[in-house]
């Protein structure tokens, strides 16, 4: 009986002991609320650039393999800080998003290295 008693009372303590002060409350508050402003920024900064990329895949203006490489940079730099803020709004649960942003980032960049010109074994071919 005694065990469950002082279990009871050192968990009533522990409550007690956790900071309910009004300012160490706001300070949290302000953290939280900067982080979740800085997630809805880096993601209206994605959703532009995705746009932008889309635009101009439609043929409006032409384009180049460094205007895809600087947009794509762009995009997963905006979504590595989303996945930071989110983290920080909910410290341990989206760790497993770091992991899997670095798989497809490496993805991406296979497909965005330059490849290699082929080699021609002729300098004219037959038009026959």
């Amino acid at each position: 009986m005694a065990k469950v008693l002082k279990k009871v009372l050192h968990w009533r303590r522990d409550k007690q002991d956790t900071s309910t002060d009004p300012e160490s409350l706001q300070g949290l508050f302000r953290a939280r609320y900067h982080s979740f402003r800085l997630l809805l920024t880096a993601n209206s900064r994605a959703l532009e650039m995705m746009s932008e990329m889309e635009r101009a895949a439609r043929g409006d203006r032409p384009f180049g393999m460094s205007f895809v490489r600087a947009q794509v940079t762009g995009v997963c730099v905006n979504v590595f800080r989303m996945i930071k803020h989110l983290d920080e709004l909910a410290p341990g649960k989206y760790k497993a998003l770091f992991h899997r942003f670095h798989d497809i980032q490496q993805r991406i960049n296979q497909e965005l290295a330059p490849q290699g010109i082929p080699v021609a074994h002729r300098l004219t071919y037959p038009l026959e």
